[in-house]
This record gives structure tokens, sequence and C-alpha cells, in this order.
């Protein structure tokens, strides 16, 4: 618990006059569980839940997910959670877990696992740009937050103000020298004491069947529990657990063995030999395509050094030896690469760290890996980075998360974009916010639009409404919510296609396509919508910006599994002086959807145009040709088979 300081150091620097103003406030103590960490966030903008390892900003991807089979259990339990749990989850909240593998995930042994190997540890509440503006800690919210998630409660030991005796008590240990402490406790229960204390009629601890094992510690939380004042937090370690954490023999460091840095020596040469071009990216996603490179790769270099890596060993921490470290094969699509590491733990061994190593450039130099070679290697990385992000946009980009969006278009001051070299294992975007930016208006595309000076000609903005989306295809569904805006307003919609140019398993109509029937529809329904402009990525800047100068927006039409990621970036918009000049009157409006755009585009895979016909205006109907001929060059392209 690093960055949480120990009750007896606060009280030792501070003083008892500080520890008994602390003792007059709320207090929530919690048994601190010694194992690992696992959270869950509701993306605002797409809707997905995604997956943290502990106190990190980037989810876990589908790389860390190959890496190790270790967060797969609560991944699908999550995955599989009732929809209508996931839909009750607010977005942007992130929900903290102890994750418990087996017994003893850690060094203590506990009687028994916990519901779905997962305890709800707290659940902190964040504002419009991501920041934790207060945590939840009433013990009755995290009961029926834990509930829904069939879990374990919080291990809340004690919630309330303390009493005068309590108080004394507490002040009695932290009295205690640290040897005296140590003496005591392992002859009388350091976990009886703080019970007795805290809550005398506990019988056991939140995992062990009585008071007589050890426990890591617990956490004192000091502050009113809807208050957004200052929170102080504190923790006081079982000094059974301490003496034994201090005699505990570390692990060796795998990155000690030259083994190691040999083999990637060997594979950045090997790579740099290679032309890139003839290991062509294969994948919709940055993910995809690095495992699939990185399965071309191992499959060729061990052709190569076959006889060399014969026998090939490097030092492992003994937690890497378990079974849930194991490489995990799901997201391998390579059949030779699946064959090789199915026939060899060697070629296992060596194909996970050709896999973990080149997703992000080495700061430091070690042993023969020396400042040159590691020079080296960081160029090698940055090489593959660029090859494998050419031509593709994330599907993040396109319908981003508000993560993403934070990052990339949501700072509060003009600061510099990431260079596509850094340290970062985010890919390199283009942030050319007009690149591939088309208009139609008046049912004709225009091309390329370049903003006219204003000192030329004074362009009056006509007030609409819009949607946004990929509109793949635009179906009765989409049509419904330009009529519900219609109606709140009497104005008419725009409509803004997402749309990278690339095809995709979710994109899979190519841009021609979409214009035609977006024209269309707009042709048949000229009341209803006055144009269409579409942009490389939904964030609301690009958004505004494809509108100007022609059209000023009064309502924006948000289905309800984005209506608070969209709201969020206003909000920011808002809090940064409102730069994109939008109008007083602006807001977004949830509107219903009741069409589903991945049930027809099965219905197209399957040559249904009965069903089709039913889902979709006439002015798609039409193109039922040019969609399926688009929907099968995408599925074409899914069925080749890797080398």
């Amino acid at each position: 618990m690093a960055g949480i300081s120990h009750l007896q150091e606060i009280y030792k620097k501070k003083g008892k006059d500080f520890i008994n103003k602390l003792f007059d406030s709320f207090v929530t103590v919690n048994e601190k569980l010694d194992a690992s960490a696992f959270g869950i966030e509701k993306d605002p903008l797409t809707g997905n839940i995604l997956y943290y390892k502990r106190n990190t900003e980037s989810p876990i991807s589908k790389v860390d997910r190959t890496l190790m089979r270790y967060y797969e259990r609560p991944i699908s339990h999550f995955d599989g959670l009732a929809e209508d749990v996931k839909i009750k989850l607010p977005p942007g909240w992130r929900f903290g877990f102890e994750y418990f593998i087996n017994e003893q995930p850690q060094h203590i042994s506990y009687d028994r696992i916990p519901k779905n190997n997962l305890v709800l540890s707290y659940i902190h509440v964040k504002n419009g740009l991501g920041e934790v503006v207060r945590t939840v800690q009433d013990k009755q919210s995290l009961d029926d937050w834990a509930d829904s998630f069939d879990v374990e409660r919080a291990p809340i030991i004690y919630q309330g103000r303390l009493s005068e005796d309590q108080k004394l008590r507490i002040m009695e240990y932290l009295d205690t020298s640290q040897d005296n402490l140590s003496t005591k406790f392992k002859t009388d229960s350091f976990v009886k004491f703080v019970i007795s204390v805290l809550n005398p009629a506990m019988t056991k601890t939140a995992l062990n069947e009585d008071l007589d094992k050890s426990i890591e510690g617990v956490v004192f939380r000091f502050g009113e529990l809807q208050d957004d004042g200052p929170v102080t937090l504190a923790k006081v370690v079982d000094p059974v657990f301490e003496a034994l954490a201090k005699e505990r023999p570390r692990e060796e460091d795998d990155r000690t063995s030259d083994m190691y840095y040999i083999l990637l020596m060997d594979v950045t040469n090997f790579i740099e030999s290679l032309r890139l071009k003839s290991v062509p990216p294969r994948g919709k996603t940055y993910d995809d395509r690095y495992i699939n490179f990185i399965c071309e790769v191992f499959n060729q270099f061990i052709d190569q050094f076959e006889d060399k890596y014969e026998d090939f060993s490097m030092a492992e921490p003994a937690y890497l030896k378990k079974k849930e470290f194991d490489l995990n094969d799901r997201f391998i699509e390579n059949p030779r690469t699946i064959a090789l590491i199915e026939s060899s733990d060697v070629y296992r061994r060596i194909f996970k760290v050709i896999l973990a190593a080149f997703r992000k450039k080495r700061k430091k130099a070690n042993g023969v890996f020396t400042k040159e070679v590691v020079n080296q290697f960081n160029g090698t990385v940055v090489k593959i980075n660029t090859h494998l992000s050419h031509g593709i946009m994330k599907e993040s980009e396109e319908m981003p998360t508000f993560g993403e969006f934070i990052s990339r278009r949501g700072r509060m001051e003009d600061e510099p974009e990431p260079q596509s070299d850094s340290d970062s294992t985010e890919t390199p975007q283009q942030d050319d916010t007009l690149a591939n930016l088309s208009v139609i208006a008046g049912g004709e595309r225009t091309g390329d639009v370049e903003p006219e000076k204003p000192e030329k000609r004074k362009t009056v903005k006509k007030k609409v409404n819009i949607i946004v989306g990929r509109f793949q295809p635009f179906h009765n569904g989409h049509l419904g919510m330009v009529k519900e805006l219609y109606e709140a307003n009497k104005l008419p919609t725009v409509i803004v296609v997402v749309n990278t140019g690339k095809q995709s398993e979710q994109s899979p109509f190519e841009q021609k396509t979409v214009e035609t029937y977006i024209n269309n529809v707009m042709s048949d329904e000229t009341k209803l919508i006055a144009g269409a402009v579409f942009v490389t990525r939904g964030f609301i800047d690009d958004i505004i910006t494809s509108l100007r100068p022609n059209y000023e927006p009064e309502l924006w039409g948000v289905g309800e599994d984005r209506v608070d990621g969209y709201q969020m970036q206003l909000e920011l918009n808002y809090k940064k002086g409102n730069p994109l000049g939008l109008s007083d009157k602006f807001l977004i409006m949830q509107t219903a959807r009741v069409t589903n755009g991945g049930d027809i585009r099965k219905d197209i895979e399957s040559d249904s145009f009965t069903k089709f016909k039913e889902k979709v205006p006439r002015g798609v109907q039409i193109c039922w040709q040019m969609l399926l001929h688009d929907s099968s060059k995408i599925n074409k392209e899914k069925s080749k088979p890797l080398s």
C-alpha cells in the first residue's frame, strides 16, 4: 500500500494533538487484503466495459491478455454480466476490486476464495475531466454494488465515529514501540486486538473463518461519507505480516539473464534484416496487427535460428511459472505459430519474450544490452510502430473512448501532441482535424472543404440539429431520431458520418456506398434532413468543425449509450472557455434507438433482403447490391488464411 502512510508514522511526525483531532472525524476501517488489484470502468463514449490493472489509466490490452491468462477469469465474469447491470453502470466511474486467483494470491493463505474470486474494494467517482472527485464509502452503497456484480462485499470492519474508549486503546497501540509490537503480537493476535477494539461482535475476518490467522493489516479512512472535503488515509500493518515480509527472499529478476538480452539483440537484428513490407499489417486494430506481426517474425526467426535456441534457458521468477501466467493463445490466429508454441516450451518462452519486448522503447542499458544496443532496439520499435500504424485508425479514434478524448483532444491548454517515437505504447495518430473531411450539401458532394476567408464573404449559418454515427448502414432507428429532433424544434438534421475511409468488420461499407445511400435518404426526406458531413473521428471538436461555416447546431440527438460521454466532452469545452463557440441554446438530447446496425449487417451477410427491407428507409433499400458487394469483400478478407 505504497502511498498510504502508517498511522504510527503520522502520530510520530504530527503528534498526539493531530491524532486526537483526526480521531474526532468520521472513520471507515477496512481490512487490507493481500491480493492483486483489478478494476473496471464503463467508457462514457462507447459504453464498453474496460478492464484495468492497479492504478493504471490505460486499460488491459489484447497484447496484455495474450502474454498471460492471469486476468481472464475476472474479465470473463464481467463480460458475462446481465445487460441490465451493465446498463446501470455510471460511465467513467472506476470500480476497484481485490482479485484472488486462489486462496494464496500473494503471501497470506486464506481459508476461502471470495465469491467469483473478487472483493469490491472502492468506487471512484470521476468528473467530465476524468478526475476523481469523490470515493464512495457508504457501506450500504458498496454492498448493493457488490451484490449486483455477484462478488464479495467490501471488507469493512467499522464505520462511524470512534468512542472515547476506542480512541484510548488505539492511542495505546500507537504509543507501543515497533519492537514491542512485534514481540507482543507474535503471541497475542493483532487481529483479535483490532477486532476487539473496533467491532467486538465479529468472530472472523473477511476470508478467514476465525480471528487466529494473520492479516495484512487495516486501513483507516478519516473523512465524512458525503463530504468532498479533505480525507486522510492511514494504514496499520500486522506486525507478524511485516516481519514475514522482511524475511522473504527476493525473487531473481529475469532481466538479469544474459540470454534474455542476447535473444533481444538477435531478434532486433533479424527484424532489421527483413523488408517490413514483406510482412504486411493484418488486422483491424493495432493490437491485432502487432500480434499478427510478431507471429510472422517469430515463425521466420525460428526457421533461421532453430539450432541456436534449441536449449534456450532464461531465469524466471517462481510466480511466472504458475499456469495463470502462461501464454494465452486465444488471440493468436497464425496456425504455424500455434503449432510451434505447442510443440516446445522453449519456443513458447521465446515467443512470449518477443511479444512483450517490442511494444515499447527501453530507457536503460543493462549488461550486454549497452546504450548503443538500446538505441538500435528503440529504433526498431519505432519502425514496427510506424509500419503497423500506417493506414489504420484505432476504433477508439473513430468512435473514441473518453480516455482517448481526454489525452488527445481534451487538453486544458494547447499542448503539443506526443511524438510517434515517444515511450508511450499508444500508436501514433494523424492529428489533422480537416484531414479526409468531405461534405454533402443539399444532396451533392462538394469534396474537401476549405473554410472561406471572412473578409471575402460573410456566411449565414443555418440552424440545424445533428446526429453522429457510423451509419453502417443508415436505418429506420436513425430516421426515427431525426423525426424526434424535428418534433422538438422544427429544425432539420445534419447527418455527421464518422468514416475513416477504411473498411472493417463494424464498418464494412465503403465511403462511396455510404455517400450514395445518405444522398438517397436526403432526397426523400428534404424537410427532415438538411445535409451530411463526413469526419474521420468522433471527437466533439472534429464534429463541430465539420459543420462550420454552413451550420449552427441547436440539438444533438444521442442514444442512451453515448449521451453521458458526449455530455462530458461538452462540459470540457465550456471549462476551456467555449473555444468551439457553441450557441447558448446548444443542447444534447437523448433520443430513442430501436434498431441495431449489427443485426442489419447480419441480414446482408446472409442475403436476407426481406428482413433487411423492413429495417431501413427506401433510399438504403435500393443500394442492396452495393451493400452486398462491400460486405462480401470484407468477409473474403476475414477468411484469408494467415501464413
